[in-house]
């Protein structure tokens, strides 16, 4: 009996160390360190006003949803962009050149992992890539960033994306 009793003690001790662990609350980079999504996606280390420019001319692109790469679940992503542009011809282009310019965004989405674009450092890796693809696919214009206007991650529940029924 006293054999049971340390062992559910020593397993009741491992499953709290372990779970405290593993689902601790993750932590934040911008309420702890005072950055703001442009100075980590910048790469600078200063605290306050980030450098941050107002693009003169915008593009939004009408809604994404794609289904993200997991291990064991299946998830949506549905995200919506702002293409900031250098000029109005850029502007036009990028309207000419939009099934393209989509076409391009949904094939990168739909082969995201989960987890490279569910922290910080991942959004803006996704940031410089769409710039990056979409400066390749215009000719004149030119794209001087991208911004989140909408990012959702929704999980649609545990089914295996290998599972067959």
């Amino acid at each position: 009996m006293k054999k049971v009793i340390l062992c559910l003690i020593v397993f009741l001790g491992f499953a709290f160390l372990f779970k405290n662990s593993i689902y601790a609350e993750p932590k934040d980079p911008i309420k702890e360190k005072s950055y703001s999504a442009w100075s980590i996606c910048d790469g600078l280390e200063q605290k306050g006003k980030a450098n941050f420019i107002y693009p003169k001319y915008v593009y939004r692109l009408k809604p994404f949803t794609v289904g993200l790469i997991s291990t064991n679940k299946v998830f949506t992503l549905k995200a919506t962009f702002i293409l900031g542009l250098n000029d109005d011809e850029s502007k036009k282009e990028a309207k000419k050149k939009l099934f393209l310019i989509r076409d391009t965004i949904i094939l990168l989405l739909s082969s995201a992992r989960l987890s490279n674009v569910s922290h910080i450092e991942g959004k803006c890796e996704l940031r410089n890539l769409i710039t990056e693809l979409v400066n390749g696919i215009l000719e004149t214009g030119k794209v001087t960033n991208v911004y989140f206007d909408e990012f959702l991650i929704e999980s649609q529940g545990s089914r295996l994306l290998n599972e067959r029924k």
